[in-house]
């Protein structure tokens, strides 16, 4: 099971790299990080403008200024997270079941 983690990050990891997307460069721009000066303001400021609550914390503690690896970092340990979850599941049911046979 370590293997298959560690396979899942590293594809993970590695579809996270390159430039960034259009909705990342909007929740990095002024319309979103611009008008965010507390934790509050992800909830209350920019309600009308966003639907990524936890991505918009997420960029608002690490800045404006990271590579974009770091902003998708939560989507990579989610990712890494289902992988093993999908692992328990099938491993309640049987062990092929698990290992995907």
């Amino acid at each position: 099971m370590l293997l298959l983690l560690l396979v899942a990050a590293g594809v993970r990891l590695a579809a996270a790299r390159g430039p960034l997307w259009l909705d990342e460069i909007w929740t990095l721009g002024p319309q979103i990080l611009g008008k965010v000066r507390t934790v509050g303001d992800v909830f209350r400021a920019i309600h009308h403008e966003n639907n990524h609550y936890g991505n918009t914390l997420w960029a608002w503690f690490l800045g404006g200024d990271r590579e974009a690896v770091w902003y998708r970092l939560p989507s990579v340990f989610a990712g890494v997270w289902l992988t093993w979850c999908g692992w328990r599941l099938g491993l309640k049911r049987s062990w092929p079941a698990a290992v995907g046979c």
